[in-house]
């Protein structure tokens, strides 16, 4: 294909004379990963997110990586939203810097 990764996100789809969508942006599988659905780890192997619809080959060190990494960011973003005051680069300066 001619786009630069696999997954592309959106603000906005509008219907009119055709479909359209509107401030897309391509993303990198572990941008999908650390900031899409929920996460299930599969007996044969993989990560799936989206009920089964984005699925991604992982050993298991891997998927705990990415398990682990997803369970600390939803946790400093969580803290952001409950105390907008937090300084991110203090709290989470680490995994800031890593993501």
């Amino acid at each position: 294909s001619g786009f630069p990764a696999r997954w592309i996100v959106y603000n906005q789809k509008v219907k009119s004379s055709d479909i359209f969508i509107r401030d897309s942006t391509c993303i990198s599988d572990l941008a999908l990963l650390l900031f899409g659905g929920q996460l299930a780890i599969n007996q044969d192997g993989s990560i799936s997110m989206l009920k089964g619809y984005a699925t991604f080959a992982a050993n298991p060190d891997v998927q705990r990586l990415v398990v682990g990494l997803r369970q600390q960011l939803d946790g400093i973003l969580q803290n952001k939203i409950e105390d907008p005051t937090t300084d991110l680069d203090r709290s989470g300066a680490a995994l800031v810097t890593a993501v």
